[in-house]
């Protein structure tokens, strides 16, 4: 028997009355187990598998591997799923995490995440309920982007990663992972049609918000507005990494 704390991140139909259950766990990481039986009418085990739960989960080896054993909730954030806004977000969120974390890495800095992304979402209903699909949509990049710099593809802007100097930083390269100066920018190798794809021009501003994003918990995002530059430099650096 292994006991661990997880969150259910998504759950699939598997043979008959099987399901295939997407855990990302405190002691584990991400975690694709078979939850035996879980699709028959009699299974005590359905409820506590819903997508967005936070659970006490007991696993169990056997020869064919390890399945799921039993499983508890221990929060179902219900205001989270009584609210479309709140779904339709938590779905965007989770439907990324889910394809870009790697399975059996644990990552305690990516669970807290996850959990206090649930609970934010789940104690501000109201506020996540008067959102505009426009702003849902800009604050899912948000929280994408928070999860890309937990995951390490964040970028240098304090210096050109050129050259180094700290001033005259208009423009950030995509594939050179940080902010460029004028000078570098302008050189011919950075200047050709190819390379040019790869820069963005930025400001102050976009790198200030950029900061504020990576400090700041889940409860001050919610207020942000939304910033097309901003979210347009998320969209980029998305794209760019082919996520």
């Amino acid at each position: 028997m292994i006991r661990t704390k997880a969150i259910v991140l998504n759950r699939f139909p598997h043979k008959e009355n099987d399901a295939l259950i997407y855990f990302y766990t405190l002691d584990f990481g991400k975690l694709v187990l078979t939850a035996r039986g879980a699709r028959k009418q009699s299974s005590k085990l359905v409820a506590h598998l819903e997508p967005f739960n936070f659970v006490d989960l007991m696993m169990i080896k056997n020869k064919n591997g390890v399945s799921v054993g039993s499983v508890i909730s221990q929060n179902s954030f219900l205001n989270l799923k009584n609210d479309y806004n709140s779904l339709l977000l938590s779905g965007k969120v989770f439907s990324f995490f889910n394809q870009h974390v790697k399975e059996g890495q644990a990552d305690f800095d990516l669970f807290i995440f996850l959990n206090n992304f649930l609970k934010t979402i789940n104690d501000s209903i109201e506020s996540v309920k008067s959102k505009s699909l426009k702003d849902l949509d800009f604050l899912g990049d948000i929280l994408k982007f928070k999860l890309l710099d937990l995951l390490g593809y964040s970028y240098q802007t304090s210096r050109c990663v050129e050259c180094g100097c700290d001033k005259n930083l208009n423009f950030i390269s995509l594939n050179r992972g940080g902010v460029v100066c004028d000078s570098c920018t302008n050189k011919e190798t950075i200047n050709r049609s190819l390379d040019k794809i790869n820069h963005l021009k930025i400001n102050k501003d976009l790198l200030s918000l950029k900061e504020f994003v990576k400090k700041n918990d889940f409860s001050f995002l919610l207020d942000l507005k939304t910033d097309k530059n901003f979210q347009n430099f998320i969209k980029r650096k998305i794209n760019y990494l082919n996520f």
